[in-house]
């Protein structure tokens, strides 16, 4: 069943998730350059489409890396990997073009998905500090900053250190080399994962970072400065001082474009998703304690989230959870500002469920996507609602779909738009 308000969508850049009725909703596909909201209640779909997408972006893209932002712990690795599975089976093509573009011969599914899987950075936050300090580490690394006093060492812009004059024999410039190693350049970028705790619980001091010159060594050792110049009993062979000053050139290895193409390190992997999962669980507890503060924080995180999406051509997801609506004689909070609830914004008046932090995050939004779990027959809503209410019931012969709908487009007109699906172990699936 497709069904929905289709558009003409954008031709470069775009991702679809493999269900005829949610790409029919999208208009062809989900274009880059935007940030997308998607709300649903556990188990209703929302994750899935996140996955969808997430792995759809990983196959088209072999030379670009995802970056997942997790709040809650509850990111779900393994099902991405058989979604990503699922559409190397599927779809031969895309497994053999895979090959080619990672210069990789005959490997299988299982490989190729382990591969893919191997581009996707998950960076856990436990707060909306957290979260903005993740999506830093992104944007610096899509604007080239990190690395880069090391690139440029590395790559030959930085001009290496001039010669330096040594007296042979009188070691009275030997400071140098220690006002060099001062200025030495430092690491610049923020450690993930596994090394971030290796840099925590080190308790061993970091070795300075080895540059690429090698300075020759022309003046005499210790013990020679002692025989010249304590008893001065040296040969005459060995005594330097009357000859003049010797300029001694630093040994540069060859590095960056004079390095051949085989010891070269791999151009590392470009950040083209983003996925922020669950914004609402490190947002809702400061907004409890001072609604004006944390409104006027995540709008300013909002903002640059959304400058970074369109300048670089990522695609963002913010995914939050859904809500019921709240019972009338809940007592207000003196801290919110907005007391009045906003109404449902489903078109279907039996999804009363109110996604989380809607009102906060709708202006910076450029498609938001609603998605519910709701009977596919008359008979199975006359099973699954009650006296106007919905009620859970475990029975057989019920039959449940999810459903997709579009609750605002920025741009492209697509509100109002919908499509069902069935999420299954292999991804999703048309009914």
């Amino acid at each position: 069943m497709i069904s929905g308000n289709p558009v003409l969508a954008k031709s470069q850049g775009v991702l679809k998730t493999d269900s005829k009725s949610i790409d029919a909703a999208f208009g062809g596909g989900l274009e880059g350059g935007r940030v997308v909201g998607v709300w649903g209640d556990a188990g209703g779909g929302g994750a899935e489409i996140s996955l969808a997408l997430l792995s759809s972006s990983l196959l088209e893209n072999p030379h670009s890396s995802a970056a997942v932002v997790d709040t809650t712990g509850n990111f779900d690795v393994f099902r991405l990997y058989a979604f990503i599975f699922a559409r190397l089976q599927d779809d031969v093509g895309i497994l053999r073009s895979l090959n080619e573009a990672m210069s990789m011969d005959g490997l299988g599914a299982e490989e190729v998905a382990a591969k893919a899987l191997d581009r996707v950075n998950i960076m856990r936050a436990f707060d909306l500090v957290g979260v903005m300090e993740a999506v830093g580490e992104v944007r610096d690394e899509l604007e080239g900053r990190n690395l880069q006093a090391i690139d440029e060492v590395e790559g030959g812009s930085v001009d290496p250190p001039e010669a330096e004059v040594v007296v042979t024999g009188l070691g009275e410039q030997r400071d140098a080399e220690k006002e060099k190693e001062k200025e030495m350049p430092k690491r610049t970028f923020v450690a993930d994962s596994d090394e971030e705790e290796e840099l925590l619980f080190d308790d061993e001091p970091a070795a300075p970072i080895s540059t690429d010159v090698v300075m020759t060594e022309t003046s005499p050792t210790e013990e020679q400065d002692e025989i010249l110049f304590v008893d001065g009993s040296a040969d005459q062979r060995d005594d330097t001082s009357h000859l003049p000053a010797v300029v001694t050139a630093p040994h540069v290895q060859p590095t960056g474009a004079e390095q051949s193409p085989s010891k070269r390190d791999p151009a590392p992997a470009r950040t083209a998703f983003l996925l922020i999962d669950n914004l609402a669980h490190v947002v809702s507890p400061l907004l409890q304690k001072d609604y004006t503060q944390a409104q006027a924080l995540i709008s300013s995180f909002l903002l640059t989230l959304s400058h970074l999406t369109r300048n670089h051509t990522l695609h963002t997801l913010l995914s939050n959870p859904s809500v019921p609506p709240r019972p009338s004689s809940r007592k207000p909070n003196p801290n919110h500002e907005n007391q009045q609830q906003p109404p449902p914004p489903s078109i279907f008046a039996s999804n009363k469920n109110v996604p989380a932090l809607v009102s906060l995050l709708i202006p910076y939004l450029d498609l938001s996507l609603l998605v519910e779990k709701m009977p596919y027959r008359k008979v199975d809503a006359r099973a699954v609602y009650a006296d106007g209410e919905a009620v859970k019931r475990a029975r057989k012969g019920i039959e449940m779909v999810s459903v997709m709908e579009v609750m605002s487009d920025r741009w492209g007109g697509r509100g109002g738009g919908w499509g069902t699906f069935v999420c299954g172990e292999r991804g999703l699936r048309d009914v």
